[in-house]
Formats: structure tokens, C-alpha cells, sequence
């Protein structure tokens, strides 16, 4: 669900610039002013859910047990589970 939020705000993110591109171009200031507050808001919101979904990631990795080693020593001692 976090890289679906992600993807959503990239794309919120893309929209929002092509608009205030558009508005700049046809000479609407005061909203392009609007819109890209807009933006810093979304491109905020952006990086919050990159992090948390960064925090995630780096949670399940830590939570995962160790794998055994899959090799057998070479010595022919048993292995420790390491």
C-alpha cells in the first residue's frame, strides 16, 4: 500500500507542475502563485510517505531471522547455525 501511496503522489506531484506550467503560460499569476503552494504541500507529503515507506523496508529487513548458512563447512565440523 505504501509504494501505491508513493506512486499516487509522484503522479499528483507531475500533474500539479504541468498545471502551473499552463497557468504561467496563459498569464494566470495569482493562481500559479496558488498552485505552487500547492505543490511545496504535496511535494512535502511526498517525501514523508518516501521515508516512511524507506522506515518499512528497513523494518522488515531487520525483523527477518538469519538464514542458515547454506554451504556446509568446509572442515566437515557441523554447522553453527550461523
Amino acid at each position: 500500500m505504501a509504494r501505491r501511496h508513493v506512486a499516487e503522489g509522484e503522479a499528483h506531484v507531475a500533474r500539479q507542475e504541468a498545471l502551473i506550467v499552463k497557468l504561467d503560460r496563459d498569464g494566470h499569476t495569482e493562481l500559479a502563485v496558488q498552485a505552487r503552494e500547492l505543490l511545496a504541500t504535496l511535494q512535502a507529503s511526498l517525501r514523508l510517505t518516501c521515508e516512511d515507506l524507506l522506515w518499512i523496508a528497513n523494518e522488515s529487513r531487520r525483523q527477518k531471522p538469519p538464514r542458515k548458512s547454506e554451504n556446509p563447512p568446509r572442515d566437515g565440523a557441523p554447522s553453527q547455525g550461523v
